[in-house]
């Protein structure tokens, strides 16, 4: 589970556990608004006298920043003391205000997290319950932890006799814009005593791929041993282009993947499209020309998230049974989420619960036979997906579902994506399609961690783009190696002259910006290809 998941579960779990003062009401909302741009605006605006000690000039001259920092900073078992400064008083306010707000408190998971985390730390039985119920902790991209989250970590089993291991990689550090914490592997060797191991070995990356991200990886951090390529790998491309127009680039890049499909016998998801930002912009053109040429694309940030659900994964699954064919990964997802969402224990248990699944997803069928699922009636058939794994049981073993409306929004995401899908497609199609199956995804590269393709095409490699990297020139660098590292065999990178703006307005680009990317790459051989417009 995420972080955010884990903390959620313990505040719902333990709620009544929470310290008088700090405790949430049980039926609390999650409210994404709470964050440094609109925190200040509250305390000037929306709090009244009688929420707050402070004068309204005192409230005027609060930084924004040092508010959001101070506001979910370590939580103390008492309450805010007379001689505290403006800043920590505006805080405890704030607090205040978001928990007692109307009939539901208010929280975000930031808060949600420093909550947990002081219910840990102020229930000594409770700890030691949770440290005797994971003699295992594994973490995973560490180096993207959070403040808050690594002080949910260390109260939770720093000290303890779980095995806790970290796993994770500086280069890849590119959520400092999220609160990552700098130094992070050194604070944990150091907190938990920990034996510091350095995986060289790149069981991803083509050979020439992992010698041209070494010359970045050396950037990044020169302390780190260069990375090597397995044994039996060989070949790899990395190239990078100059375009003289954005509709050049397009026609170029569709052409040329279209090329790899077919001579490499690749599937369309065996390449992806990556960008800094704006996937929706920089690919509109490409997603065209693709389409010219017989290949579907789709940006996938914005169905990524809905598909990561579990309540997805669920429903998908579940139809694809009722469609009809052997699905045997369809039918192993189900299974899993059936037995556990009934706790079943024993072998006979299982029986019992796949037969009952046999049985449902059977009757579905039928029905389907009968009456296919249309767009007007695929409300109604996730409905009865859902009533029979239970609302209940799925609210109570996911912890995003417990609380607010989440659970009914997921629902009805999952229903509009189908709907709309139905009104021209058969059931298996519309699966199909919305899990992006046969179409290039198109994404930005922070959405990419974690993922692999055969093909990579950065598009946009240009000041425009990467536009902090004159203020974050390392952590831009980091997402530049992101983007390099996700391919196996072949990863490209574009520049044009010209490109459109979010508004459509065709601007001049350039590189001088980025020009340490850019004399990285040559440093590494990779000299800038001029293609001119045919």
């Amino acid at each position: 589970m995420t972080f955010d998941a884990f903390a959620k579960g313990l505040l719902d779990r333990f709620l009544a556990a929470t310290p008088d003062g700090w405790r949430p009401k049980p039926a609390y909302e999650i409210n994404f608004k709470i964050n440094q741009s609109t925190l200040g605006r509250v305390l000037r605006d929306e709090l009244s006298t009688t929420d707050t000690s402070l004068s309204t000039s005192q409230r005027q001259y609060i930084d924004d920043r040092e508010l959001y920092s101070v506001f979910t900073a370590r939580l103390t078992e008492q309450c805010v003391p007379r001689s505290a400064s403006s800043l920590h008083v505006a805080a405890h306010d704030l607090w205040k205000y978001f928990l007692r707000r109307g009939k539901s408190s208010e929280l975000n998971f930031q808060m949600i997290a420093r909550l947990a985390e002081l219910i840990l730390r102020t229930n000594a039985a409770l700890t030691e319950a949770l440290r005797t119920a994971y003699s295992f902790v594994f973490l995973d991209e560490f180096q993207d932890t959070s403040s808050v989250h690594y002080d949910l970590l260390l109260t939770a089993f720093c000290g303890s006799t779980s095995v806790v291991t970290a796993v994770g990689d500086n280069k890849q550090r590119v959520n400092k814009w999220a609160g990552a914490l700098e130094g992070i592997f050194e604070k944990y060797q150091t907190a938990f005593a920990a034996d510091r191991q350095c995986l060289r070995m790149n069981f991803r990356s083509a050979p020439e791929l992992v010698r041209i991200q070494g010359f970045f990886a050396a950037a990044i951090d020169n302390t780190t041993p260069p990375a090597m390529a397995r044994p039996d790998a060989s070949g790899g491309e990395c190239k990078a282009f100059s375009f003289a127009s954005h509709v050049d680039e397009a026609k170029y890049v569709a052409a040329s993947v279209k090329g790899w499909i077919e001579a490499q016998k690749l599937q369309p998801r065996d390449v992806c499209i990556l960008c800094r930002q704006l996937p929706a912009t920089y690919g509109e053109l490409l997603r065209t020309e693709l389409a010219r040429v017989g290949l579907p694309a789709r940006v996938e940030n914005e169905l990524q998230d809905l598909l990561a659900e579990p309540l997805t994964e669920l429903v998908i699954a579940t139809l694809r049974l009722a469609g009809g064919g052997k699905h045997s990964s369809s039918w192993h997802t189900a299974v899993e989420y059936l037995c556990t969402l009934k706790g079943v224990l024993t072998d006979k248990q299982e029986i019992i619960a796949t037969d009952l699944l046999d049985k449902f997803t059977s009757l579905l069928h039928l029905t389907f036979e009968v009456k296919p699922p249309t767009s007007e009636t695929i409300s109604g058939v996730v409905d009865e997906i859902i009533k029979f794994y239970g609302e209940d049981a799925l609210r109570s073993a996911f912890p995003q579902y417990t609380q607010g409306q989440f659970f009914q929004e997921t629902v009805k995401a999952i229903a509009d994506q189908l709907e709309g899908r139905l009104a021209t497609q058969d059931l298996l199609t519309a699966l199909n399609d919305l899990e992006g199956l046969g179409s290039i995804p198109i994404m930005t590269m922070h959405k990419s961690k974690g993922l692999e393709y055969h093909s990579v095409v950065f598009i946009g490699l240009e000041d425009s783009a990467l536009w902090g990297f004159a203020k974050e020139p390392l952590e831009e660098t980091c997402g530049f190696f992101v983007a390099l590292s996700r391919a196996k065999e072949r990863v490209w990178f574009t520049f044009s002259k010209t490109r459109p703006d979010r508004k459509g307005n065709v601007g001049v680009q350039q590189r001088t910006s980025i020009r340490k990317i850019y004399d990285l790459l040559a440093q590494a051989g990779v000299a800038v290809e001029v293609i001119r417009s045919p």
